[in-house]
């Protein structure tokens, strides 16, 4: 028989009023998968836990478990991504990066390494500046594409072979594929931007501690100053080619490109 009191791991995505004062909460857990949870009275002022069932964060629960859902008996936190908040462009980046998440999982599926991955991105993005966010956020995208099936085919050229890392021009397609500028017939651009993303892939998944297929990135080089429309175009077609396979619309999305357009 299975046990009706679990404690698990887990970090929240989204949290929905219920009720007078419940909350409605979806949890990706590091034992269960993505699984929704009732907080009752959460919402009252005199609540301890209120400071816990905060989105984003990372917390320790102890969960009952009911019919439909769990409900929390106990949530301690292990780490308050959402201090993050006070960054208004880091809030709507895990925001994304949230909603990412919770619409490729179905409930109480577990996903090989999405919770690692998703915890090192939001660790690291309480370290790193404001303008650092989205290059990241586009690692994040290529290494989570990845682990659900999608991964993409940019570590070398789709015609001849040629490693990124060799190349200084190309292009990064819809489709998922690198064209490096010898063989493309497609818009020309510099790659210090897609080598960046592939470098914070690297770093995420390192930090995560899961395999990665392209260690190397680590030392691309020369990947630090990045060109605004070039970073914008290519978070664009990451999420693009996201769309294509999953055929979801992200609503979050569009906060993210005009935070960027507004950015520096």
């Amino acid at each position: 028989m299975q046990a009706r009191y679990i404690k698990t791991e887990g970090i929240i995505l989204s949290v929905q009023p219920y009720l007078e004062s419940d909350s409605i909460l979806r949890i990706l857990s590091k034992e269960l998968g993505l699984i929704p949870a009732i907080a009752r009275g959460a919402r009252k002022s005199t609540s301890k836990r209120s400071g816990v069932i905060q989105p984003f964060n990372k917390a320790r629960f102890e969960l009952y478990s009911g019919r439909n859902f769990y409900t929390v008996v106990q949530a301690q936190n292990i780490a308050p991504y959402a201090m993050v908040s006070d960054s208004y462009i880091k809030a709507l980046t895990l925001m994304f990066a949230s909603e990412v998440v919770l619409r490729t999982h179905e409930e109480g599926q577990m996903i090989r390494n999405a919770y690692e991955l998703l915890d090192a991105f939001f660790a690291i993005s309480m370290k790193i500046k404001d303008e650092s966010i989205f290059v990241y956020l586009t690692g994040f995208l290529i290494s989570y594409l990845r682990i659900i099936g999608y991964q993409m085919q940019i570590y070398s050229c789709r015609h001849c072979g040629r490693r990124i890392q060799d190349s200084v021009d190309g292009t990064l397609l819809e489709t998922g594929e690198f064209e490096c500028s010898e063989c493309g017939e497609n818009e020309i651009r510099n790659l210090k931007e897609i080598k960046a993303a592939l470098k914070t892939s690297a770093f995420i998944e390192r930090r995560a501690g899961i395999p990665s297929t392209h260690n190397e990135a680590i030392n691309f080089k020369d990947v630090n100053i990045l060109d605004k429309n070039s970073l914008l175009h290519l978070l664009k077609t990451a999420v693009s080619y996201l769309r294509a396979n999953t055929e979801i619309e992200f609503k979050s999305f569009d906060a993210i490109l005009k935070a960027i357009e507004t950015e520096g």
